[in-house]
């Protein structure tokens, strides 16, 4: 059995951060961007189609938003992730995987956000009295939560 860690939505999460990389003429991919598709209201790959994460969710875009500038690229989206990309999407594999989980969806790379926790974005959030991250890391990680979209991890496959 081939098993990929990504699932179409994971996939499609990174391919929308490439237009806000675009739109804010960005020569990098980072966590902002990814950030920016996991809150998007109305998209079948956000974490705010969680009813009970949407004013959260609409909270951290506003913030992101208010942190982004932009940048002197030229649109193109053939752009380097940073490290701090790198290893949100390296931590959402590890996640998925302590979680049983057979893939990555939107919803581990949106726990490994959250565990980036030395990055100031994550403290500005985290930080926020609008925000309860500790609320959203346990809704988000509660077995009738990501049962919904994620098929169990099958015992004896090594990813």
């Amino acid at each position: 059995m081939d098993v990929r860690p990504f699932t179409k939505r994971a996939v499609e999460t990174i391919r929308q951060s490439l237009d806000y990389v675009a739109a804010h003429k960005h020569d990098y991919v980072g966590i902002e961007h990814i950030l920016l598709v996991l809150t998007a209201p109305d998209t079948d790959i956000a974490v705010a189609k969680h009813s009970d994460l949407a004013v959260s969710c609409a909270r951290v875009r506003e913030l992101v938003n208010k942190q982004i500038t932009s940048g002197n690229g030229d649109g193109s989206t053939n752009v380097p992730q940073t490290p701090q990309a790198k290893q949100l999407l390296v931590n959402s594999i590890h996640i998925a995987k302590a979680l049983g989980h057979l893939g990555v969806n939107p919803e581990h790379m949106f726990l490994a956000f959250l565990d980036l926790e030395s990055e100031p974005m994550v403290q500005l959030i985290s930080d926020d009295a609008m925000v309860d991250v500790n609320t959203m890391r346990r809704q988000l990680t509660s077995a009738s939560e990501l049962d919904k979209y994620t098929l169990p991890f099958p015992p004896g496959i090594d990813w």
